[in-house]
């Protein structure tokens, strides 16, 4: 974990995620661009940061980040690969005022959910606060700066509620840095842990 920069505070700002392939990233993208057709004042997650979120550490003291890599290994030894399908979509709430477009997942969930499970316990042995909110995986396509009608996002998520925007292995999950700019967040690869559980 030598030569991380850290911020003036000795922390870093982390996440642990899932990759995306090439193909299901630009077939996103078009999606993106459909769903903005109908959504005003969203900002849209750029094409590079697209990821499926395993969990968010927030600020992890550069002093702790030995034992973060030795729980995600464990995590990721423990972990079999999988193949993970991303399949329609939606938004959260809902569609009538929405604060955030995403992408579905339908095969690959256990797959991924085992995953988080392996990550939640393994981190716990090493101190890090266990989620306390259910696993909800999806590909963030957006973020409403204010919620607001949004007239048509039914009739489009009704259409591309069985359209197939990728299919891609999963052999690896890695950890991630966020650095936060006026411009957007800039996501940094720490490290990535092979997952290698039979």
């Amino acid at each position: 974990m030598g030569g991380i920069a850290v911020t003036d505070a000795g922390s870093l700002r982390c996440f642990v995620a899932v990759h995306i392939d090439d193909a299901t990233r630009a077939a996103v993208r078009a999606l993106q661009g459909r769903l903005a057709g109908v959504m005003g004042g969203v900002k849209w997650v750029e094409p590079q940061n697209l990821h499926l979120t395993v969990k968010f550490l927030g600020n992890v003291d550069h002093k702790r980040l030995e034992r973060l890599s030795a729980g995600l290994a464990r995590a990721a030894a423990a972990s079999p690969p999988f193949t993970l399908v991303v399949r329609g979509a939606g938004a959260f709430p809902g569609p009538a005022r929405p604060r955030v477009a995403w992408a579905g997942l339908s095969d690959g969930r256990a797959g991924l959910y085992a995953l988080w499970q392996a990550v939640e316990r393994e981190l716990a042995r090493e101190g890090f606060a266990r989620d306390d909110r259910d696993f909800a995986p999806h590909l963030t396509l957006g973020r409403a700066r204010e919620p607001a009608p949004a007239p048509g996002l039914v009739e489009v998520l009704r259409e591309v509620a069985d359209t197939t925007w990728g299919t891609f292995p999963v052999a690896a999950m890695s950890l991630m840095r966020s650095t936060l700019t006026p411009r957007g967040p800039i996501y940094d690869e720490i490290a990535p842990f092979p997952l290698t559980g039979a």
